[in-house]
């Protein structure tokens, strides 16, 4: 994955963790590799979303703030299946989002090919 694209979405779900935590919250980054997988993850002990906010999250120009164009999301899913991979939110209202960015782990597996004569 182009790592500015990457940067581009990491960004972004900072900046919403930022913007849902009150003075004196938590946000946390964390990232582990499982298995062909990629997990990136921020956390934020935040508002949390409803199940309403959550089914319409990933919506180009969907916003539940004052300011902004609701679209950085729908930036974010985009880059993310651009790269075969795949994002995610889990939440529950008054105690804070979770979301997770899979991406192909393309270091694993990786193979050469030797030919030999006989």
């Amino acid at each position: 994955m182009d790592p500015h694209r990457l940067q581009q979405v990491l960004v972004n779900l900072l900046l919403n963790a930022r913007d849902a935590t009150t003075v004196g919250g938590a946000i946390r980054l964390s990232g582990a590799v499982e298995g062909e997988w990629v997990r990136l993850a921020v956390k934020d002990s935040g508002i949390g979303l409803s199940e309403e906010v959550r089914a319409h999250l990933f919506d180009p120009f969907y916003t539940t703030k004052a300011t902004g164009r609701g679209l950085g999301l729908a930036i974010c899913q985009r880059i993310v299946e651009d790269a075969d991979g795949r994002i995610e939110v889990i939440s529950t209202p008054g105690l804070g989002s979770e979301f997770r960015v899979w991406l192909r782990n393309e270091g694993r597996g990786a193979r050469s090919e030797v030919r030999g004569e006989g």
